[in-house]
Formats: C-alpha cells, structure tokens, sequence
C-alpha cells in the first residue's frame, strides 16, 4: 500500500513538472517566433528601400539637400531622425543621436521630440535608447533636409511594428 502511494506522487510530481516544462518552452518558443516575424517585417522593408539625394544647395549658412525615398516591399509610414554631427564621424555605422550637434529641418520644420525612445537594429539589438527628433513620411516620399554647413548629417529611417522602433535604413549628407 505504501508503495503504490509513493509511485502516485512520484507520478503527479513527474506529469506536474512535465507540464510546467511545457509551458516555460512554449512561452520561450512564442516569444521567439514572434520576434523572428517582426526581424523578417523589418529585413523586408529594409531591402525595398532606395535612398536618393540631390546634390547640395547652400544657402545662409546652411546646406538643403532633396532626399527621395522609394520603397518597392512596403507601402506605409516611416519614421525619419535628421541630426547633424561633426565632419570627422561622417561615414561612420555607429553614429546614433546621441552624438548629434543639433537637428535638422525637414521640410522647413521642426520635428516632434519623443523622450525615452528605443531604436533596434534588424537584429533587434537595442542600439539606442533616450530622447531623438522624429519626422513621420511615407515610404514613398520627397522631402527637403537643411543643415549648418559646418556639418555632416544622418537620416536615420525607421518603422515601427507593435512598440519596436526598427531601423530600416539610413544615408549620409555631406555638406
């Protein structure tokens, strides 16, 4: 009789530690997936896209580059950060806006400052996380950039999928 007790707990102990297993893996696996759909979302869009400028105009102090967008995979808005760094970081992949002298003017205006923004890479790594200027536009669209002289800028071009902030692509202006 104390055998057959032993060997029914040991059963209900095994089948309720299978049945957490199951569901801490299940979890693991949904989150996983999830995360996969929302890096192929982004490669997709990132791979559309084709970026264009014009050659620059000076005026006041200032360089107005046209920037074109065209974006072949995605119809939609995007989100674009203008900021201005020092010539000698031009070029470089690492520059996020936490190096920004200032922003630019996109379009004639002044962009929207959102505080306590995080920006992913493809990878979905956090690659920044604070205060930055945004613009909304389409995927599809022309706008004007203008910018000190003394300086080069960014365009950092982002989507957003749920409550991630992914960067789909970026150009440098020269001034």
């Amino acid at each position: 009789m104390q055998n057959s007790i032993t060997a029914f707990i040991l059963i209900v102990i095994t089948v309720i530690l299978g049945l957490v297993l199951f569901g801490l893996s299940s979890s693991y696996l949904s989150i996983q997936a999830a995360n996969a759909n929302v890096e192929n979302f982004a490669q997709n869009v990132a791979n559309g896209f084709r970026i264009q400028q014009s050659i620059a105009s000076y005026y006041d102090g200032n360089v107005t580059r046209v920037i074109t967008l065209t974006n072949f995979n995605y119809n939609g808005s995007v989100y674009i950060s203008v900021f201005y760094v020092p010539t000698y970081l031009y070029g470089n992949s690492l520059i996020t806006p936490q190096f920004a002298k200032g922003y630019a003017l996109v379009n004639n205006s002044v962009g929207t400052i959102y505080n306590n923004i995080n920006i992913y890479s493809l990878s979905l790594k956090d690659i920044y996380s604070g205060s930055i200027t945004v613009w909304t536009t389409s995927s599809n669209s022309v706008f004007t950039v203008s910018f000190p002289k003394q300086y080069d800028a960014l365009v950092l071009i982002f989507v957003k999928d749920g409550n991630m902030n992914i960067e789909v692509g970026y150009t440098w202006l020269k001034n």
